[in-house]
């Protein structure tokens, strides 16, 4: 595998809720996610190995777009801005994390360890691809997947598993992958 595809790690930025991470690509490529611990074996593991490691890419379906990225003030919320001739694709990305109400410790904060993707048109129309090709201990277990409803697929790899909750319809998984297209509508 050739050195030129792997993105330099200045264009990925980091998500986390203290407990797992992911690093996100400038095109919104998922390429490293572990959950539940830092140390954790990745569901996505691309930027170790393109070929076999997994991936979850959200973007838009013409490769011909401008991205910009920036985290939400304050906060760890990566959004990232892709623009095409026909729209505009906002992609926000985060953990979804509980945060103590008034009063309560600090210390009862805990993570949910689920990765919350939202893709929105804001302006015009946008066709829009989504990929998801887990890859669970570092590429090494091929997972089967299983297509529940058209908006849920559940992943086994092994002992671990994943669920993908979508309002993007999904047709039937692959064995190994799943992916969709959508044209999506400012409103």
């Amino acid at each position: 595998m050739s050195v030129e595809i792997y993105p330099p790690i200045g264009d990925y930025a980091l998500l986390s809720d203290c407990h797992s991470c992911a690093l996100v690509s400038t095109d919104g490529s998922i390429d490293w996610c572990t959950f539940h611990r830092f140390e954790a074996r990745p569901v996505f593991g691309r930027i170790l190995d393109w070929a076999k490691a997994g991936f979850f890419r959200i973007a838009p379906l013409d490769d011909g777009y401008e991205a910009r990225r920036r985290y939400l003030p304050g906060t760890n919320v990566l959004e990232t801005t892709c623009r095409t001739p026909t729209g505009t694709l906002v992609l926000t990305d985060f953990f979804a994390f509980r945060v103590p109400s008034p009063g309560e410790d600090a210390h009862s904060a805990h993570p949910d360890h689920q990765l919350i993707r939202i893709a929105r048109c804001a302006e015009g129309e946008i066709a829009v691809k989504v990929k998801l090709v887990p890859r669970f201990d570092y590429g090494l277990t091929t997972p089967r997947l299983e297509t529940l409803a058209d908006d849920l697929v559940v992943v086994y790899g092994g002992a671990d598993a994943l669920v993908l909750q979508s309002e993007l319809p999904f047709g039937d998984a692959e064995r190994s992958a799943t992916q969709g297209n959508r044209t999506l509508r400012a409103g």
